[in-house]
């Protein structure tokens, strides 16, 4: 054990969750050190539980490690209460597999999910001993780089990075860390000839331009690519998912293996940044997730799978993928769930195979509540169709319903907040009809970039505020409705269009003790209003309407689909003209993001192999447990040592369970309320 192990093992027993920095679950990879090796930190700035929930980390960490000369480890960015303690006895920032400073890596990568783990950036490189701003290190320091959806928008972080990996980065990233393993000049030289690769934004060659107090375009230093074209990949090839993900000791936010279907969205939701960023659509092989998925539950116990995608019911071979998982589920006692489902996606398979073993909730996310502002952002459905959904999701023995609502949204009016209202009536209705549970979910629009609606201004907190007090008025029944703090998304709004100049800003609320920013209990907006008011900024700067003529910020990255057509989208939207699915090649609209041949995606590819039949109009039988003849009780006795010591009963429970799905003993399971 090294010397940095034992000492942060003695922290532990004060802090909250200890399991959150005690590593060693099964299929993490820790390679020896080697002088050959260059060593990679995949960090998160957040903590565990959600930083292991992130399905591109999985990728990342399993692309980099399958290189042999490349070791990947991941560090996560530690509670108060540790780091607290961290500075107290001196102890650096760790990776989580060997516990090396953070400091020793060759390169350290962020991965950026959402702007408001920004600040928790700081906090990582203050307890790691490295300067902040790229131009303060130098060549004995760490690359310090970043990737992931927010760097769509690099700019208000941008000063901190050395580059920046924009797009796919599953292929690019080996590919990135063997040249600079293989590179000699200095840092200056390295990153100079980084700048002209497709992909690599290197920020040090970019100067912002600006006109009447806000950014309008870049100085190019150089050779220096602009804009910086992002990364897709064309495929997503059965090579580039982990041989086993890591299941984590601890009980994570998204606690299931997650395993990609699809990638993009062709819908082209006028608000949905990632839907527009993740384009094109890319679809993976109903062979391929079937035989991944056998192959993961019998090698880390896993007795959920989540099927990922941004839309999975438009995913052209989803009733053959349930259908086929439908022996799989009685035969391995697994559970199957989407993240939401649109309404008309909801047949008779899909009720029989995400049932079967475990109905806690089901989700549905119809945005808006008209079809007026539903034909303005873009996402049209028959409103009959959903709560005819609703009613067959509750009487095929689902418990709980969940509706995803959104405020704010452009040319939104006091009637369309209404609407929400009688909406969650009617849905609250059905749900006492069939003794069920209604909850809602209503955010806050926020303009992100790349989208139609990447102009348009933000609802201030007091207007938020007034719409969610409509709805709460209006809304009978025993309905959980849950909000946001109207602040958080002012924030959120700034940081997603905003420039250079917040860099200071997010030290300062760092300074002033922020971090962990989207956390409500944590949040404090009166440390970024005194950041701003330091600093000299007026936030509507950000917040407000954009200049559509200006090169805003963003406009730094290329995401492939012309300015001129995401505006004519802008168009179409205050007309409320709908715009077709990519997946109907018939209405293609050439958004130019395909730029390699396209695959039409036929629903002929993917067979039916079982007809499953489901419950419309009544609700499902029970159905009968199978009982094994000569069943045999077994006793176990054990005991929780080294590091294992640190997780709770629950944990533990879980861990046993999951070893003895590994194992193949056949098991008895109880009949439950799941």
């Amino acid at each position: 054990m090294n010397e940095h192990r034992e000492r942060l093992q003695k922290l532990l027993p004060l802090v909250e969750k200890p399991a959150r920095y005690i590593g060693g679950e099964l299929g993490q990879i820790v390679k020896p050190k080697q002088r050959e090796t260059l060593r990679f930190a995949l960090c998160f700035p957040e903590i565990y539980e959600i930083g292991m929930s992130h399905h591109g980390g999985r990728l990342l960490y399993h692309a980099v490690n399958a290189c042999d000369n490349l070791a990947c480890e991941r560090v996560f960015c530690p509670r108060h209460d540790l780091a607290e303690l961290m500075r107290r006895e001196n102890i650096p920032l760790l990776s989580l597999e060997s516990k090396i400073p953070l400091s020793e890596f060759d390169v350290i990568g962020f991965s950026l999910e959402y702007e408001l783990s920004y600040t928790n950036i700081f906090e990582m490189l203050d307890l790691a001993g490295i300067p902040f701003f790229a131009a303060d290190r130098n060549d004995s320091h760490p690359l310090v780089i970043a990737g992931g959806p927010c760097v769509f928008n690099p700019e208000p972080v941008a000063p901190i990075f050395d580059l920046f990996v924009i797009g796919d980065a599953e292929e690019e990233l080996p590919a990135l860390l063997e040249l600079i393993k293989n590179s000699n000049p200095s840092r200056s030289e390295l990153l100079r000839k980084l700048a002209t690769r497709r992909g690599i934004y290197v920020p040090q060659f970019y100067k912002p331009i600006y006109r009447d107090s806000r950014q309008d375009g870049f100085e190019v230093d150089g050779d220096a690519q602009f804009p910086i074209r992002s990364i897709e990949l064309p495929e997503l090839p059965p090579q580039n998912y982990p041989e086993r993900p890591i299941v984590p000791w601890i009980a994570t936010v998204h606690d299931r293996l997650g395993l990609e279907i699809m990638r993009g969205c062709g819908r082209g939701c006028r608000f949905c940044a990632a839907g527009w960023i993740y384009r094109p659509v890319r679809e993976r092989e109903v062979n391929s997730i079937i035989e991944e998925i056998k192959k993961y539950t019998s090698t880390t116990g896993w007795e959920e799978v989540g099927l990922l995608s941004l839309s999975a019911t438009d995913y052209s071979g989803l009733k053959s993928l349930l259908s086929r998982l439908n022996a799989l589920v009685e035969k391995d006692h697994t559970s199957i769930s989407v993240p939401s489902i649109r309404p008309e996606g909801l047949d008779d398979t899909a009720i029989s195979v995400l049932g079967k073993i475990r109905k806690s909730s089901i989700t549905f996310a119809p945005e808006a509540a008209t079809e007026r502002l539903r034909n303005v952002i873009n996402k049209p459905f028959d409103e009959k169709l959903l709560f005819e959904a609703i009613e067959r999701v509750y009487r095929a023995g689902w418990r709980t319903v969940k509706l995803y609502f959104m405020i704010g949204l452009p040319t939104e009016t006091e009637e369309d907040i209404l609407a929400i209202a009688r909406s969650c009536n009617r849905a609250n209705d059905i749900a006492r009809r069939n003794r069920g549970q209604l909850n809602v979910s209503i955010s806050p629009f926020v303009p992100k970039p790349h989208t139609p609606f990447a102009w348009e201004p933000q609802d201030n907190p007091e207007i938020l505020k007034e719409k969610t007090r409509l709805i709460r008025k209006n809304v009978s029944g025993r309905v959980k409705i849950r909000t946001r703090a109207p602040e958080l998304p002012l924030i959120e709004s700034v940081l997603s269009r905003g420039d250079r100049r917040l860099a200071d800003v997010l030290r300062r609320v760092w300074e002033l003790g922020g971090g962990f920013d989207a956390w409500r209990e944590t949040f404090d907006p009166d440390s970024w209003e005194r950041a701003f008011e330091e600093a000299g900024i007026d936030i509507s700067i950000y917040t407000g309407e954009q200049e559509v003529d200006f090169t805003n910020p963003w406009e730094i990255i290329d995401k492939g689909i012309p300015k001129r057509f995401i505006l004519s989208e802008r168009e179409k939207a205050y007309r409320g003209e709908n715009s077709p699915d990519c997946a109907e090649r018939g209405g293609c609209e050439k958004c130019g993001i395909c730029d390699f041949p396209a695959k039409t995606r036929s629903k002929s590819v993917h067979t039916t192999e079982t007809n499953l039949t489901g419950g419309y109009g009544r609700r499902i039988k029970r159905q009968k447990k199978t009982v094994y003849a000569g069943n045999a009780s077994l006793r176990l006795r054990y005991a929780k040592k080294e590091r294992l010591r640190w997780l709770s009963h629950l944990d533990i429970t879980k861990a046993i369970s999951r070893a003895i799905r590994r194992s193949g003993l056949r098991v008895a399971y109880s009949s439950g309320h799941h």
